[in-house]
């Protein structure tokens, strides 16, 4: 058994710097694409109308669901980097044992509900980012069109087997829950 205190306090220093690279690309992901989606809302018609207006439909729905996923890790990356910062401070204060077999029995018994949620928020922006990513390169590479549906097939196919993988192994290492669905 020894003193675990300054790794809790490493611990939630060091999530704050990809927090806020996460938080701060996504803020300007928030105000992007705004144009596009805007031009698509004013078209006037055309010979290919309800060719273009299934494929205007589906952008706009892609460009929307971004905007949300561009939201949500913003939001949560300013969480873990508050509860994070919080945290911290709080150890700092020197009101706990430190003492514990592990660091991860301290935090989980001293700071249990800011090292989950910090964790999950996180966890859960990083998830979020990449699924904007996603998005975006369906946009930017006009992969909606129909002939580049192969490429975008290999995009999202691509993305989704990361996201997959990411997720089974941050699951692998959760002890406090299941999965980081039940985190939630």
């Amino acid at each position: 058994m020894q003193d675990y205190s300054s790794a809790a306090v490493a611990f939630f220093t060091s999530i704050r710097v990809p927090s806020a690279l996460v938080a701060g690309s996504q803020l300007g992901s928030l105000f992007s694409l705004v144009r596009l989606l805007n031009a698509s809302n004013n078209t006037s018609g055309d010979d290919n109308k309800k060719r273009h207006q299934s494929q205007n439909t589906t952008r706009d729905w892609l460009i929307r669901l971004y905007h949300l996923f561009s939201l949500t890790a913003l939001v949560l990356s300013i969480n873990a980097i508050v509860t994070a910062t919080a945290a911290a401070t709080k150890l700092l204060m020197g009101s706990h044992d430190g003492v514990a077999e592990s660091a991860y029995q301290f935090i989980n018994r001293e700071l249990r509900y800011e090292f989950i949620l910090t964790r999950w928020s996180f966890l859960t922006s990083l998830l979020s980012f990449l699924a904007g990513i996603t998005i975006r390169a369906l946009l930017e590479f006009n992969l909606l069109d129909e002939k580049r549906r192969k490429a975008a097939v290999v995009v999202a196919s691509s993305m989704a087997g990361l996201f997959c993988h990411l997720l089974s192994f941050v699951n692998s290492t959760l002890i406090s829950a299941p999965n980081l669905f039940v985190m939630t």
